[in-house]
């Protein structure tokens, strides 16, 4: 079934369907374009008209390389008959989650986890080779006193609480970070 607004989760590798109605902004006299955009990649699709209704569809073939992460989108429509009346009624943001499929391994940690988990590492002198050499910030984890270790663990864990009361709806409880 074809959704009538736009998504906030898209499943990369799925087929992304959707139909906006645009009072004002007709198919039959305009044109609808969306970009989703982010610090590495960005993504067009131009709607087709069905009567007054824009209709958004791309195969799953072609969602199969939008590459995982969080965008900003905005709508722009352009009138038919003078191509210089544009507008951009339509924002929001989209979170692309990866097409596990075609992915032989996947870290689905956040930044946040990763490096929280690493600190930790550290700390519990269990870090591998690879994780001694961590960076953040230009400063290396094996290089960092306990103090700072201790002070960016505590600024991580902050972040992941945050992101974890965040992706789980909750309200109010976000960590102030303390550094």
């Amino acid at each position: 079934m074809t959704a009538v607004t736009e998504p906030t989760e898209v499943q990369a590798g799925d087929l992304l369907e959707w139909t906006k109605s645009l009072p004002g902004y007709p198919a039959s006299e305009w044109t609808l374009r969306y970009t989703f955009i982010n610090a590495t990649s960005k993504i067009t699709i131009n709607a087709s008209a069905d009567g007054d209704d824009h209709v958004v569809s791309e195969a799953a073939a072609d969602t199969a390389g939008y590459a995982p992460g969080y965008y900003s989108w905005a709508g722009r429509v352009t009138n038919i008959s003078d191509p210089l009346q544009k507008f951009t009624p339509l924002s929001g943001d989209v979170s692309v989650l990866p097409d596990l499929e075609s992915r032989t391994t996947y870290d689905g940690r956040s930044y946040a986890r990763r490096t929280l988990d690493a600190i930790q590492a550290v700390i519990e002198k269990r870090a591998s080779k690879d994780q001694l050499a961590y960076t953040i910030a230009d400063r290396q984890l094996s290089k960092m006193t306990p103090e700072q270790l201790f002070m960016f663990r505590d600024r991580f864990l902050a972040d992941v609480a945050n992101e974890e009361a965040k992706e789980s709806g909750v309200n109010g409880h976000v960590v102030q970070q303390v550094f």
